[in-house]
């Protein structure tokens, strides 16, 4: 057998095989978790022991937080009180982590410790 029907053999089914993964990918990243929610996290690593500052927190988007972790306030809430956002951070202000937490991994109750005994989670 001559070389160029197989080269061309090998070419058409490399080709199929490309436009099928192609198209199998952009519909699988169709179906990807759009974050529609805000949960507080670590800006950095934080070792166990830190006490918590307004520079060592952020909000991050998530597509589906858990059930512990501080949610940032509804558009609603901020809408008709428009501090609830820096409020509801400031929660944490003064706590100490329990855990350690890498950089944007979520907080949640579970994570801190008030020394002072007034945190309430939100």
């Amino acid at each position: 057998m001559r070389a160029k029907p197989i080269i061309v053999t090998v070419f058409a089914i490399s080709c199929g095989v490309g436009a099928f993964a192609l198209l199998n990918a952009s519909q699988k990243s169709a179906a990807l978790v759009v974050p529609t929610e805000q949960v507080l996290a670590a800006k950095n690593e934080l070792p166990i022991g830190t006490l918590l500052r307004a520079q060592d927190i952020t909000w991050l988007p998530t597509g589906a937080p858990q059930a512990d972790q501080i949610k940032r306030p509804s558009a609603s809430a901020i809408t008709a009180k428009p501090e609830i956002v820096e409020e509801t951070a400031a929660t944490v202000y003064g706590a100490v982590l329990r855990r350690a937490r890498f950089c944007c991994a979520g907080i949640g109750a579970c994570h801190v410790t008030d020394p002072r005994g007034v945190f309430t989670p939100g």
